[in-house]
């Protein structure tokens, strides 16, 4: 059996329960629900790189680092 890495995310107490509630909804765990979200995000990463590679066109949304700075800003 292939190993799996671990993870522990520290969640802003919205998304906590938004990820519950949406957990719920598909009666299952959030362990379950983000084993499910978190690769097919990175998918979608990957997807968007490679296409920006072959063409020059900007990408949709801007790295993490980029917002992880606004928002740092914003609450000063």
């Amino acid at each position: 059996m292939a190993s799996r890495g671990r993870v522990t995310p520290y969640l802003p107490e919205e998304i906590q329960k938004a990820l519950e509630e949406w957990a719920e909804e598909d009666s299952r765990s959030v362990s379950s629900l983000a084993t499910y979200l978190l690769p097919k995000s990175v998918r979608e990463h990957q997807e968007l790189k490679k296409d920006k590679s072959e063409s020059d066109r900007p990408q949709s949304h801007p790295p993490i680092s980029a917002v992880k700075k606004r928002t740092t800003a914003s609450k000063k």
